[in-house]
């Protein structure tokens, strides 16, 4: 999935026709059919993604930022303003993972940044130009645990540091496409 569902238009039309079908789509795929989006959040979501990226240290804006940092960055604003407002059924996502507060925009935003990530293409500033051909795969307990990391989710304090971790994730599926070790 390119990432033009997130940036596929300067105004947000089309951006916000293809999330909330994302949105749509994936919770009626896990048995979730009347699931509550707040179209209005959706809307400033997106505006904020587009319009108000941080330049600094990111001096080019959303436009050239790395695939790992945009979904970031939409993640963060997607899971602090609870844009999905009801929690999802036990009986469909498991005891274990509706117990953790605010799971539902969690597990949204994950299959969202592994959709977006697939495929996606990474211009390194070594020049070199990477696609992420393998699909981001963890174990349940790990993504449990991922859902519990980042539901709690800010850009003000965690932007960064969910960069970093789909960005090892990422790298950790498709290993010809990171950097060199070093330390």
């Amino acid at each position: 999935m390119a990432f033009s569902l997130l940036y596929g238009d300067a105004q947000g039309g089309s951006s916000l026709v293809n999330l909330l079908s994302y949105i749509d789509a994936y919770t009626m795929n896990l048995g979730i059919l009347d699931v509550e989006i707040n179209l209005n959040i959706c809307e400033q979501i997106l505006h904020y993604t587009d319009k108000d990226f941080p330049t600094q240290p990111y001096k080019h804006g959303v436009v050239n930022a790395s695939p790992f940092k945009r979904i970031s960055y939409f993640g963060c604003f997607f899971i602090s303003e609870k844009t999905i407002p009801k929690p999802f059924p036990q009986e469909i996502i498991g005891k274990d993972l509706s117990q953790i507060p605010n799971h539902q925009n969690s597990i949204v935003l994950y299959a969202l940044a592994v959709d977006s990530l697939h495929g996606a293409t990474l211009h390194r500033l070594d020049g070199q130009t990477k696609e992420l051909t393998n699909r981001i795969e963890i174990s349940a307990h790990s993504y449990c645990d991922i859902i519990d990391a980042i539901s709690g989710a800010t850009n003000l304090t965690h932007f960064k540091m969910i960069s970093v971790l789909f960005e090892q994730l990422a790298y950790r599926a498709n290993p010809d496409a990171s950097y060199q070790a070093v330390i």
